[in-house]
């Protein structure tokens, strides 16, 4: 015959607050995921501010288009994005390689000594395992484009962020764009497709 033990008045005050901490760190967990998740999205919007701000200025310092590497009329490839982004560090418009990685990433570098040695050259966006963020494929000019034209954004529609991708426009704007508005809206659609992008 097996003697079941009650608990006693001790019992309970030791255990009380054993399941209350564990509630609460359960709850609270949940809770700093989505802190830090938001708390990147915003370094990350940072990020693309910053390289939009650099690309206005290239733009009026060279008197023409945003980092482009091929003719007017013509659309950049994959591989040229790294090009093009490098131009801003050559003008001296970026010093520090960190803007081009999205702290969300988890598949790129998460620090770089130097912007001059940062490598871009061959980079192909879909491949590359350098920078976060895609780069316009067509010739922008900030003075004649509407200024919700995309120059930059996200790589990933999932990947950097879990619910979206944050984009970059040509008068240093960035916004937020939802997963659901990026497969549903045509018009959003059609402006990522301007974009070296690896979906």
């Amino acid at each position: 015959m097996s003697r079941r033990f009650p608990l006693t008045l001790t019992d309970i005050f030791v255990l009380a607050p054993v399941l209350l901490s564990t509630v609460l760190f359960a709850s609270c967990t949940g809770a700093l995921g989505k802190a830090r998740e938001k708390a990147q999205r915003t370094k990350c919007a940072n990020n693309l501010r910053q390289i939009g701000i650099a690309a206005i200025s290239f733009s009026m310092n060279e008197r023409g288009p945003v980092p482009h590497i091929g003719e007017a009329t013509a659309e950049d490839g994959p591989g040229d994005v790294g090009k093009a982004l490098a131009k801003l560090v050559q003008a001296g418009e970026i010093d520090d390689a960190d803007v081009f990685i999205c702290p969300s990433s988890s598949d790129v570098p998460t620090a770089i000594a130097d912007a001059g040695s940062f490598a871009f050259a061959d980079d192909d966006v879909t491949t590359s395992t350098s920078f976060s963020y895609g780069w316009t494929k067509r010739h922008v000019d900030p003075n004649k484009a509407r200024s919700t034209t995309l120059i930059t954004a996200d790589r990933r529609l999932v990947g950097n962020h879990p619910d979206g991708r944050n984009v970059g426009r040509v008068d240093g704007s960035v916004d937020f764009i939802t997963a659901a508005v990026a497969t549903s809206d045509a018009e959003v659609s059609e402006a990522l497709a301007t974009l070296n992008l690896a979906d």
